[in-house]
């Protein structure tokens, strides 16, 4: 562990950029539909989905049961 503080502490770096990119990318990915209006997050298409799938089930159950 030591060893790698060091490492860290000669270079600090390539360590400081690799956070700032995993920094922007949790923001990219929590404020990009901001900026994106017309594109949904994968979450909302995944609920969709899901959504067009339990409606087409109900329908399929309502017409056995017509």
């Amino acid at each position: 562990m030591q060893e790698l503080f060091d490492i860290i502490r000669a270079k600090p770096w390539p360590f400081g950029a690799g956070l700032f990119v995993v920094v922007l990318m949790i923001l990219a990915e929590n404020f990009g539909a901001v900026f994106k209006a017309t594109a949904p997050s994968v979450t909302s298409r995944i609920r969709t989905v899901a959504t067009a799938e339990a409606a087409t089930r109900s329908r399929q159950r309502q017409a056995r049961f017509a």
